[in-house]
């Protein structure tokens, strides 16, 4: 059973279900109310209960439209159907159907840990940042959901767990952690994806990228791309190796080029032969060095594969 919560805010959100009008209001307010009755909030209830509304976005939806004050809401850190590219979303406590093309900020309050950010709905999110001292301890990531990275390389941030289930057969996905981020433990559904930690190092410089870089041989599945790399023309240059990242145009996630995908000419080109046929690719090359720092190709090659299916 779950615990009784201090009254609070508790008393206004029962308030505001028991008189949705029905039909027309939640399609099973009886349900809710026990649920408001349980919690004493509305992300609480939320984040309580975050199989039950996770796994269906349309139940979500009308439990969260009882609650029609969007200030209110707002300013208690929740946000709906945000779509946004500036400023920065601060200290939000629930985000649900939202594209944001900058970053959701965790910044430093007292004291300096913040309980949970919950990710729901069809949402979008470019960036999640933890500020310098700060711990958030849970970080939820629900179906339907992408974030490119997640950030808590800061001085003294940390994220405690970062949880992306798999419900109902869909996951959510979080691409990368940003290099030097603190993640003490990720829980990972069988059909969510996460990235893993960047091992990129920006205060590192890699000089050279490769130059040249061209496409020759096409095919219904195949395209050879080649390039110049200036580390093999001078040995006294270190470094690691050269990775090939494609993906098909207008797809936001790159994949990096592997055996099962083509072949390798040493590091100065790589020749894809399990492409789609009739289909617009993009391609970069990336100079690895010892450092850990990279060097990316300032051309980006796009290219079409024959149209033999």
């Amino acid at each position: 059973m779950p615990n009784i919560l201090p009254q609070g805010e508790k008393a206004a959100a029962i308030a505001i279900v028991s008189v949705a009008p029905l039909p027309g209001g939640p399609l099973e307010a009886s349900r809710l109310k026990q649920i408001m009755n349980n919690y004493n909030d509305i992300p609480t209830a939320v984040i309580r209960q975050q199989s039950l509304f996770a796994s269906n976005n349309g139940y979500l939806m009308q439990f969260l439209s009882c609650f029609t004050d969007q200030t209110a809401m707002r300013a208690a850190g929740i946000w709906i159907g945000y779509n946004s590219s500036s400023p920065p979303l601060t200290n939000p406590v629930l985000v649900v159907n939202s594209n944001i093309e900058d970053t959701v900020y965790i910044a430093v309050i007292s004291p300096a840990v913040i309980q949970s950010l919950t990710i729901m709905g069809f949402s979008n999110i470019a960036n999640i940042a933890v500020d310098e001292a700060t711990t958030l301890n849970y970080l939820y990531i629900g179906p339907n959901t992408t974030v490119q990275q997640v950030d808590s390389s800061s001085i003294g941030a940390a994220i405690s767990q970062l949880n992306i289930p798999t419900i109902k057969s869909k996951g959510g996905k979080v691409l990368q952690a940003v290099y030097g981020s603190t993640i003490n433990s990720v829980i990972l559904g069988d059909q969510s994806y996460y990235g893993g930690p960047s091992t990129d190092n920006p205060v590192n410089t890699c000089a050279t990228p490769v130059t040249n870089l061209n496409y020759g041989i096409i095919s219904h599945n195949t395209i050879q791309l080649t390039w110049v790399n200036p580390y093999e023309q001078s040995p006294s240059n270190s470094y690691l190796f050269v990775n090939t990242y494609y993906r098909v145009k207008g797809e936001h996630a790159w994949s990096l080029a592997d055996s099962s995908v083509g072949e390798f000419n040493n590091d100065s080109g790589f020749t894809f032969n399990q492409l789609a046929c009739d289909t617009t690719y993009e391609f970069y090359v990336q100079v690895v060095c010892v450092n850990g720092a990279v060097a990316n190709s300032s051309t980006l090659i796009v290219a079409t594969t024959v149209a033999d299916c």
